[in-house]
């Protein structure tokens, strides 16, 4: 955002941007940049921690990248101070039941 050419970005967002460059430790710099995203579609207990008597699954951290996107899947990307989640246009309508309580994909409203 910063830095970003040709796109009309508010001087606020681009300050903002910059600041953080300059003031956030090296860890979460790379975060920012450079997010970590995890397929939440086949989560299991496979690798499950249990935390506080309950079982919290830990899906492993894939590259960033478009080919590791599936239309028929869903993906948390964590970039620090923010958290996206993608949801492939053929995902199962049973996931969308389940996880989102929505029928299907066509279902799922744009401000979630």
């Amino acid at each position: 955002v910063a830095f970003r050419l040709g796109t009309s970005t508010r001087l606020d967002d681009r300050l903002h941007a910059m600041c953080q460059m300059k003031t956030l430790p090296l860890s979460q710099l790379i975060q920012a940049i450079y997010p970590d995203m995890y397929p939440v579609h086949t989560l299991d207990d496979k690798n499950a921690k249990e935390i506080d008597g309950k079982v919290c699954p830990q899906p492993p951290r894939i590259h960033l990248s478009a080919e590791k996107l599936d239309f028929r899947g869903a993906f948390l990307m964590d970039a620090g101070d923010k958290i996206f989640i993608y949801i492939g246009k053929n995902i199962d309508p049973q996931f969308c039941s389940r996880v989102l309580g929505v029928a299907s994909y066509s279902s799922i409203p744009e401000e979630m």
